[in-house]
Formats: structure tokens, sequence, C-alpha cells
């Protein structure tokens, strides 16, 4: 294909006709994505981005007007909320590209877009029209009792917030099970046609947390269909860097119910350690570093859990991926970490979290007193149901 992208690193050059925006100047403009945090101030009609790439991304540009800036003189657009409308979403990917702005950000036009762009905005559009099919359905389904009780929707400004509330819940109870349905079924079918895309590996990405956990709400996909769409992706889109986290998250899922891998490591007084030892438990593997933002605040909870259940039988065993012993050591008596530590000081080189797939941190496995892999990558109120079940 001609217009194929040779290259999905490198830099992004914006250029922003804001002609079509009354309210454009002196205004500024907010890109973020999952490494872009950047702000411009607009000065007339025209405004140059360039964005540095390392891999294909999607990113939310957002708009706050001059009136709104001087209203909130202490606050960076950061912390302001953005306006319906005022923002947009499109896939960033190396290139030259001229956007018009007609009125409002959300009405962004790409003149040039890729066919990459375009293959983003084709599953917007799928995943919105089937949001917006099933949401008449079921609020067809549910006039006839929303008009018993004197209902109207949209809801009216004054309607009692406990009445909407309930309302909201009901529809999302019915809501929920058609949308995964129709999730599965229709963007599996789209990634699958589309391996060499990069909005592929955002949407598995996107549901990679929580494909083929039990009970979740989101619209993910189950394991096989997961394992099967990302080994169907071509070797090119593999070799991006957010894959690898992906995969981890592919191999962590797999690994539900089979034997934890064995392995031996040092403490900080040099004493090895094999995970073998903490059979008979029930034990959290949890990768972590000092230097670890997540890690570190997630701490307090994981205190907290093992303080409650370390009498019945709830063990950790936590690999640093630190490289500096003191900061590690530090780290575990500032955070009151009285569990078992062990560590090669070599980040990801580290020999467990390469047995283990751990492309990113924090990452954990818990493994029954059989030494089978119950789950992985739990939050703490995820961790707290499972113990809680467990152990009490």
């Amino acid at each position: 294909m001609s217009n194929q992208l040779t290259t999905m690193t490198g830099e992004m050059e914006l250029i922003f006709d804001l002609s079509g925006m009354k309210n454009a100047k002196e205004g500024r403009l907010k890109i973020t994505g999952d490494y872009i945090f950047e702000e411009y101030e607009i000065e007339n009609d025209q405004l140059t981005v360039n964005l540095q790439l390392k891999e294909p991304t999607s990113i939310y540009i957002s708009f706050f007007s001059a009136k709104k800036l001087k209203e909130n003189p202490n606050k960076s657009v950061f912390d302001l909320a953005t306006a319906f409308g005022d923002y947009s979403e499109i896939l960033a990917v190396p290139g030259k590209y001229n956007i018009i702005i007609d009125s409002i950000m959300a009405n962004i036009q790409i003149v040039n877009e890729s066919h990459h762009q375009k293959k983003f905005t084709e599953l917007q559009h799928l995943k919105e029209s089937f949001q917006k099919k099933l949401q008449e359905e079921i609020l067809d389904e549910m006039k006839p009792e929303l008009e018993d009780a004197g209902i109207e929707f949209p809801f009216r400004d004054d309607i009692d917030k406990n009445v909407r509330d309930s309302v909201l819940q009901i529809f999302r109870a019915k809501y929920r099970k058609p949308y995964n349905e129709m999730y599965r079924e229709k963007v599996f079918n789209f990634i699958k046609q589309n391996p060499d895309e990069p909005v592929s590996l955002l949407e598995l990405a996107h549901n990679s947390s929580t494909v083929g956990r039990v009970g979740s709400n989101s619209g993910q996909f189950d394991m096989e269909q997961f394992i099967y769409l990302y080994n169907n992706l071509t070797d090119r889109i593999k070799t991006l860097p957010s894959a690898s986290s992906v995969y981890a998250q592919v191999f962590g899922g797999s690994m539900v119910g089979k034997q934890a891998p064995e392995f031996k490591q040092n403490d900080p007084s040099g004493n090895l350690v094999s995970l073998e030892e903490f059979k008979g438990n029930i034990t959290l593997l949890e990768f972590w570093a000092s230097w670890c933002g997540p890690c570190r605040a997630a701490n307090p909870e994981l205190v907290r859990a093992f303080e409650k259940y370390h009498d019945k039988g709830f063990r950790i065993l936590a690999v640093s991926l630190d490289t500096n012993k003191k900061s590690w050591l530090n780290a575990i008596e500032k955070d009151g970490l009285e569990w078992t530590h062990v560590s090669e000081l070599n980040r990801f080189k580290n020999k467990a979290a390469q047995l283990y797939h751990v492309s990113g941190i924090p990452s954990n496995f818990l493994i029954d007193r059989n030494g089978k892999i119950i789950q992985y990558n739990l939050q703490e109120e995820e961790l707290n149901v499972y113990l809680k079940k467990l152990l009490e």
C-alpha cells in the first residue's frame, strides 16, 4: 500500500488551522498520551506542534480558552477539566499532518491522514455504532417502567440523585452483558483482519489487564481469544515497546492454574531463598523496586493485608528489580515491609522476572498452597477478596 508507513518511530508534525475557532487566540492546547504530556500557547490562527514518538499511541488534544485560563490563574492545564466538545482523540504516528478545527476541538479533520489513522478512526466508529445501538435498545426496553415511575430520559436537571443513580444502575446491569458479547465479536473480527495496525495493539493493550478475569465488568476478550489475536499480530507490531507488556499479560493469564516456575535468589543477608520453601502457604510473588512510584504507593495496603492474614498462612516473596542495595534496603525499612525479600540487583535482567516474563512493575502472582498460580497482577482490592475467600 503506497501510504503504508515504513517506520513507527520518529517525529510527528501537526499543523493546526484554528481559524474556524472563534475563541482560539491566547488559549492553550494540551496533548496527552501514554508517554506524551505537552502544552502549547495559541498566538494566532495557526499552530505547529512537533512530537517525538517512540511508537504509535493514541493522544488526546484538548483546548482551554483564554477565559477559562483567566478564571483559573493558579492551575496548570493538566489540572483543569476539559469541557465537552473541547477535546478529540487521534492516533499519533510519524509524519507531517495538516489539521483543521471546525468551531470546536471535537470537530477535528486530518486533511492528509495516514492509512493507520484511518484504521484508528474506523475502530472508534465501530465501537460507537454498537454502543449507540445497544443504548437505544435498552432504553426502549426500559421505557414502560421509566414512564410508570414518571422518569424522563435524558434526565431532567431537577431529578432526584438517588432516582437517577438507581436508573443508571439498572441500565448498566442490562447493558453490560450484551455490550461484552458484541465487543468480543466485532472488535475481535476487526483486530483479526488488521494484524499490521498499531490500533490493534493499542486495543489489546487496553484490555490486557483484565483479560480472562472472572467477574470483570469490562469488555475484555477471553484468554483464548486474546492469545490468538496477539499471536496473529505481525512481527513489526510485536516489536513495538508496548507489545512486551501486552505479552506479559498474555503469559501471566496463560499461567493461571499452572505450577509456578521455581527459582532461587539471595536475600539481603546473602542467604539463598527458594520459592519452593513457601509451599503450604498462600503466597504473593511480588515484583517491585524502590524507584517504582506505583509500587511504593501500593505498599501500605499490602502491609495491612500481610498483618491481617500472616498468622492465617499468608506469605509474600518480594523480588526487587533495584540495582542499588542501599536504596532497596532503605525502601524496605521505610515502608515497613516485614516479609521475605530477594534480588539480583540488575533490574529487568533479574532471572525470576524473566522467568515470569515481567516487563513492568508492580507485577504479582498469587500462588496457592500447592504451588499453583491462582491469579496474576491483582490490585489491592482484588487481593483482599482472594485472601478473604482463601484464609477466612
